[in-house]
């Protein structure tokens, strides 16, 4: 049987695709690598990958003049992720970039928004807006400097019972990057009209600096509302990618007033409070629920 003749390649001289440049990432479908997110997800020890998917787009790319092995290895897509660096609590630091690194990987969010406040006050029902999540971006650095500044967005931190606006969420930063964190909760309002709805809160600002894989804003905390003569409900606070807002409360009796519940994981806001008929003056008065402090999560690539 006579041997198979060796095909002939034809040499590849067109441009490759930049690998540098998250358009590239970001215009595949399905993604190049899989991503996930979430409260205590680390993505750690995982390694980049390639399915039919990307490998009808190299062998696109590159019209069949080389192998779609060594296609990946021409693009660097099998590099090793390495341990992650994680840091969720409020604060600022150094992050040193670990030796052989040629990228990093940063998934980050903003520190929620805390819930408004609301005040007592005899005969009408009051309820305040929760407070939103942060924004949250996802980016990749290749250029790499020795180390990189961070910041760690602060929860927002609730006002004193009364018609007070929550505080906002810190920003999160990471060399260049900012991402913001979430806006108070609308304190709360007299309810002696038949319906009245508080504001929700404001929109988080959009991440800024780099160029983002993945960024959106936060959620917006929820508004409180009046659904009854004997019932008011509070707003939930808004989530993030890595966080639940705090719950809604509710109150049905005369008198009553209940805290905003805080917010869970990362970067989500708190809830409104609510004050029900009869609570009288700063005595029934309760403040809204805190935020939650802001994440990052940096995975570096060798």
């Amino acid at each position: 049987m006579p041997r198979p003749t060796t095909p002939t390649l034809v040499p590849y001289t067109d441009t490759l695709p930049d690998i540098n440049n998250p358009a590239t990432w970001a215009t595949t479908n399905p993604p190049l690598w899989t991503w996930q997110t979430g409260e205590n997800v680390t993505n750690q020890n995982k390694v980049v990958t390639y399915g039919d998917a990307v490998a009808d787009y190299i062998d696109t790319a590159l019209d069949g003049a080389e192998t779609v092995v060594d296609s990946v290895a021409q693009l660097q897509l099998g590099r090793t992720m390495g341990e992650p660096t994680i840091y969720d609590t409020a604060g600022t630091g150094t992050y040193d970039v670990p030796a052989g690194a040629t990228g990093l990987l940063v998934e980050a969010v903003g520190g929620g928004g805390a819930g408004g406040s609301a005040s007592g006050s005899a005969g009408v029902a009051r309820s305040a807006g929760g407070g939103g999540g942060g924004a949250y971006g996802r980016f990749m650095l290749t250029s790499l400097a020795t180390s990189y500044s961070y910041t760690v967005g602060a929860a927002g931190v609730p006002a004193a019972a009364g018609d007070n606006t929550g505080g906002d969420g810190g920003n999160t930063l990471f060399g260049d990057a900012v991402i913001p964190g979430g806006k108070g909760g609308a304190g709360s309002g007299a309810f002696d009209v038949p319906v009245y709805v508080t504001p929700t809160s404001a929109d988080t600002p959009v991440p800024s600096g780099v160029t983002f894989v993945a960024a959106h804003r936060g959620w917006r905390g929820e508004s409180g509302f009046k659904t009854s003569a004997a019932t008011r409900r509070s707003g939930q606070g808004g989530g993030s990618p890595m966080g639940t807002g705090g719950a809604s409360l509710q109150t049905v009796s005369a008198g009553t007033s209940v805290a905003g519940n805080p917010g869970s994981g990362r970067g989500s806001g708190g809830s409104g409070a609510v004050a029900g008929d009869g609570s009288s003056g700063g005595l029934f008065g309760q403040a809204g629920g805190a935020g939650t402090a802001g994440k990052i999560i940096i995975t570096p690539l060798f």
